[in-house]
């Protein structure tokens, strides 16, 4: 997979390598005790991970936090397209609905750690 073909957020590609390393974790929370793999059936997917990381970080809003939300199971799903045979596909696509499912219902506190709640 190429990260060309994924979406990111237009500082991304400008923000410093060290400050990426701070902010990027992979998938899961940086301070969650549960291992969240970064793999979906064997499909590499830490970058879609750290793009969203990346988004949740710069975000500042609700909006900010579902549109991260949205472009990480959109990225998840150009990464399944181009990486997967029809076999894994269907596998694959449901796996990142739950990664979306478990974003979206229980990522506010990521999201909004260390900001202020309009």
């Amino acid at each position: 997979m190429e990260l060309k073909a994924l979406k990111a957020h237009p500082d991304f590609l400008g923000t410093d390598l060290g400050d990426l390393l701070e902010i990027c974790n992979g998938c899961g929370a940086k301070d969650s005790k549960l291992p969240i793999p970064d793999t979906i059936w064997g499909l590499w997917i830490g970058p879609v991970c750290n793009l969203h990381d990346f988004r949740y970080h710069v975000g500042k809003t609700k909006q900010d936090k579902e549109m991260a939300d949205i472009e990480m199971l959109a990225n998840n799903m150009r990464a399944i397209e181009a990486c997967s045979t029809w076999i894994l596909k269907p596998l694959r696509r449901r796996r990142a609905l739950t990664y979306y499912g478990v974003v979206t219902d229980l990522g506010d506190s990521a999201f909004w750690k260390g900001k202020e709640r309009p």
